[in-house]
């Protein structure tokens, strides 16, 4: 009864023909032939991806979840690295690194973020042309 029930069951995903050959022939390979005729017309690359590692769980702890609400100080500011959405990071972000060893995620569409960015490279051009000068 099970049989029967399991061969209702494949001539319904069969064409008429194939079914037709099926009922009459009934074998294992009848079916496994079918099922990879079918497959070759289906096939689908899958990409796997690796367990996090350790050094992904510590790539996970330092992303950027949400925003800060207000304005850092430019002088509590040393510097800044950028956070892009990726795997295992969400939201794309400034992290800015303050002068006591925080850092603090902001959004980078806000005026202030932008006009910070600005100021620190100013600042960075600035040293640049000194150190240049005394050598």
């Amino acid at each position: 009864m099970r049989l029967k029930k399991r061969n209702q069951a494949v001539h319904k995903s069969l064409s008429l023909n194939q079914a037709q050959h099926f009922r009459r022939d009934g074998t294992l390979q009848t079916a496994l032939s079918f099922i990879q005729r079918l497959s070759q017309g289906c096939q689908v690359p899958i990409r796997r991806t690796p367990p996090p590692t350790l050094a992904d769980h510590s790539r996970i702890k330092s992303c950027c979840r949400k925003y800060t609400k207000g304005e850092i100080p430019f002088t509590r500011i040393r510097g800044y690295s950028i956070q892009t959405v990726r795997t295992f990071c969400n939201i794309d972000a400034i992290i800015f690194h303050t002068s006591i060893g925080r850092n603090v995620c902001a959004d980078p569409s806000q005026n202030w973020v932008m006009e910070t960015i600005h100021k620190l490279k100013d600042k960075v051009r600035a040293m640049t042309k000194k150190q240049a000068k005394h050598q």
